[in-house]
């Protein structure tokens, strides 16, 4: 501490208001006077310490936070990639080879993909989705969402995609700096961070035929990172595995000596490596922690200065007047620190109080300040962090409520589309051979069966609607086979009014009609759904007698065994013919609880009973 900041502290009939620092100081000196003085000198290293560990503790969190904040955004790029290359439409209408097709056929190409595209755009702001195609894709070509793959050759990022083993591409800093803004770009007054990902050629692996780009907001990233910094002589940014900077807080940009003497051989993404670094030429000291991005090549890196503290000497000559000095202040210092303690103490035991109830996720904020000193600093503090937390609280809840609703149209897009088409046929060919009446009924029901289906948005109906969808769709079915397929209902009618997921019972019913009695030699049996209830829960079969399932299925779809690889002659509805299986299973487990969702055995003769374990 300087010797001027010492004096000023000690002028009690100062005009301007003191502040808590200054208030403290008083009362120490006046107080505790010189043997105390003494006392602070051996508890100075301790004291400095504490500090230090503290402010190292909350460097520490903000760092996490942020660290878990940017995996996110990172993640949710990569998902975005993932719902491209997991879902059959878009993937075979990129890979279809559009030379063979008139420019009809292109455009319904271009269609089938079109909500997939601009769902992945919308869904983060600012965001930019962009489809390089290769010489089979080239009447994809229109600047808008599709560009023809000869326009990214010879960029960095195309070099290093294709030199690279992997798929895809995490991509900043000098490998965009060369790339030119095209045209509709909504980016264009952003700087963006890439992800690359290849489709590749199914009879050659080597040859990329195409290339999915996602860019998305840079100034969002560093917008994160500066506000992770919780000192202003920090600085915190994201370097890639080259030590090139590929986004860093504002305020404080990073220098890049400390990033070339980070010892990158300790790295992990399980947790953050930390170490001391020393400014060159003797200069100060830096503490900085840096962690690895899992599934990203890229690494956060945040780092704070250490301060040194001075330290208070002062010589004592005369203890006879010091002790004559300090009797004589003692009582006076009594009476003031008094008066000053109550109110001190009164402040910030309401601030202790408030950080209590705040682990008990009481978000209440405090009155505003009158006093603008550090209690009342902290107070604003305490305030702007109960407004971050209620704003990140709901995000988080937002997110999880996204997440399901994502699900449940994942799932609803996923009807088989080929049972519309039968439908269809069936349709014309009851109106070329059948009455006006057969293919009236036939209408209605499939009408039905899609107005159920969507439910109104909503993801959880009453069981007796979920048996009336499904019974839809098996009197449409049953239509189709010419009756040879039955289906006998036995749910005690108190469970009809039991609230259930959307979309539950009718991929069962449709998985046992089509892998279990078409797989059959006879093309034809039954189908029997089945509840009973104890006191907390609900047990839902549905049996069928068709082919069954090998042991090495049923352990897959228990979860007892991974999912075998899809063979090159595997048809498309084939490899995801369990896919609304393992949705449905999911999801009743996440609103749940593990310990609910599907069960698969076979049945003691034949066919297959899926066992449906819900509370009521």
């Amino acid at each position: 501490m300087e010797y001027g900041r010492l004096i000023g502290s000690i002028k009690i009939f100062r005009p301007c208001p003191l502040n808590l620092g200054t208030k403290i100081y008083l009362l120490i000196v006046i107080a505790v006077f010189i043997p105390l003085i003494f006392a602070m000198l051996f508890f100075n290293v301790y004291t400095v310490n504490t500090l230090r560990l503290r402010t190292m503790e909350a460097v520490g969190a903000s760092f996490s936070q942020t660290y878990s904040v940017l995996a996110g955004k990172f993640e949710s790029v990569r998902q975005n990639a993932q719902l491209m290359f997991n879902n059959d439409v878009p993937r075979e209408a990129i890979m279809t080879d559009t030379n063979m097709l008139s420019m009809t056929q292109v455009r319904k190409t271009k269609d089938k993909i079109q909500g997939t595209l601009e769902y992945i755009e919308h869904k983060d702001d600012p965001f930019r989705v962009r489809v390089y195609v290769g010489e089979k894709g080239a009447k994809l070509a229109d600047y808008q969402y599709y560009y023809p793959l000869g326009s990214a050759s010879g960029t960095a990022w195309y070099t290093r995609l294709t030199n690279n083993p992997y798929r895809d591409l995490w991509a900043g800093g000098s490998l965009l700096d060369e790339i030119e803004r095209q045209g509709g770009d909504n980016l264009r007054d952003h700087a963006v961070l890439s992800y690359f990902a290849r489709f590749f050629d199914i009879d050659m692996y080597a040859r990329t035929i195409a290339v999915l780009r996602l860019d998305f907001s840079k100034d969002s990233v560093e917008e994160t990172l500066s506000q992770a910094l919780t000192l202003n002589d920090g600085f915190a940014c994201i370097i890639s595995g080259d030590r090139e900077i590929i986004a860093q807080s504002v305020s404080n940009p990073a220098p890049a000596w400390i990033i070339d003497a980070i010892k990158l051989s300790r790295l992990s993404y399980m947790e953050a490596s930390s170490e001391t670094i020393t400014a060159p030429d003797g200069g100060d000291d830096y503490n900085v922690l840096y962690r690895a991005f899992k599934r990203h090549p890229w690494i956060m890196v945040m780092a704070v200065h250490v301060r040194s503290e001075d330290t208070l000497l002062t010589t004592i000559r005369d203890w006879n007047s010091v002790l004559l000095y300090a009797g004589v202040l003692g009582l006076l210092t009594f009476i003031v620190s008094l008066l000053f303690s109550r109110r001190i103490i009164r402040r910030v035991k309401l601030v202790s109080d408030s950080m209590r109830r705040l682990e008990n996720s009481e978000l209440k904020p405090l009155p505003s300040p009158r006093v603008k000193d550090e209690t009342g600093q902290l107070i604003e503090s305490y305030n702007y962090l109960t407004a971050k937390l209620q704003i990140l609280i709901s995000a988080r809840e937002q997110a999880a409520l996204n997440e399901k609703n994502a699900e449940l149209r994942a799932l609803r897009m996923q009807i088989n589309p080929h049972f519309l088409h039968n439908t269809l046929e069936l349709i014309n060919y009851r109106a070329y051979y059948g009455t006006p009446e057969q293919v009236e009924h036939v209408v209605r029901q499939l009408s039905r069966f899609y107005k159920l289906c969507l439910n109104h948005g909503q993801e959880f109906c009453e069981l007796r609607k979920e048996l009336e969808l499904t019974q839809t769709y098996f009197s449409i079915q049953n239509m189709r086979y010419e009756g040879k397929l039955s289906l006998a209902v036995d749910i005690p009618e108190k469970l009809y009014l039991m609230n259930i997921p959307n979309l539950i019972l009718q991929p069962m019913v449709e998985n046992a009609i089509r892998h279990g009695i078409m797989a059959a030699a006879e093309k034809s049996g039954s189908i029997v759904i089945t509840g009973v209830e104890d006191e907390k829960d609900a047990l839902i079969t549905v049996a069928d007698d068709g082919a069954g399932l090998s042991s090495e299925m049923l352990a897959v779809l228990n979860g007892e065994a991974p999912r075998p690889e899809i063979k090159d002659d595997t048809t498309p509805e084939d490899s995801g013919s369990h896919y609304g299986l393992k949705n449905i299973n999911e999801r009743l487990r996440g609103y749940y609880g593990s310990e609910y969702g599907l069960r698969f055995e076979n049945g003691p003769e034949r066919g297959m009973i899926v066992f449906i374990k819900i509370p009521h």
